[in-house]
């Protein structure tokens, strides 16, 4: 068995953790179920019990259940629906594969496959695809 760059993990071993996906459930060297949320290349960024970890990738041990096809699309077609329910000037959020964080809009209007919303700082209006989406914002009522 020989060591990988990333450690003491064998390749078919490495191989395997780059196939996870976002939902998959793994287990880790502590016994420890966790949800993967991202596979970065030292460490797998996941999800125990609300709080979210860097798991390095030796402390991977197997994969418990597999996100399916169809769960994947129910999801995406859950927030289809949702997207389609925003009312003018209502705050949601997309994520972008180059911006780590959310970007939070206000939303204006829909054109086809793509949602237009205008930034709370400044006047830049955005034309994101709807597969951005990332859900509503709930904005907290503001009390003096």
């Amino acid at each position: 068995m020989a060591a990988s760059r990333r450690g003491n993990v064998s390749f078919e071993v490495e191989m395997e953790i780059r196939g996870l996906a976002e939902g998959d459930i793994i287990e880790i060297s502590n016994g420890e179920h966790h949800e993967v949320i991202r596979v970065k290349r030292v460490n797998i960024e996941t999800k125990h019990n609300d709080q979210c970890f860097n798991v390095p990738l030796t402390m991977y041990r197997k994969v418990i259940k597999k996100k399916t096809k169809d769960e994947k699309n129910k999801e995406l077609d859950l927030k289809r629906e949702e997207y389609k329910t925003l009312k003018p000037g209502e705050p949601f959020y997309f994520v972008s594969n180059g911006v780590k964080e959310a970007v939070l809009l206000y939303f204006m209007h829909l054109e086809p496959g793509k949602i237009v919303g205008k930034s709370p700082v400044g006047d830049r209006t955005w034309r994101i695809d709807e597969a951005m989406y990332g859900g509503k914002v709930k904005m907290p009522a503001f009390t003096k």
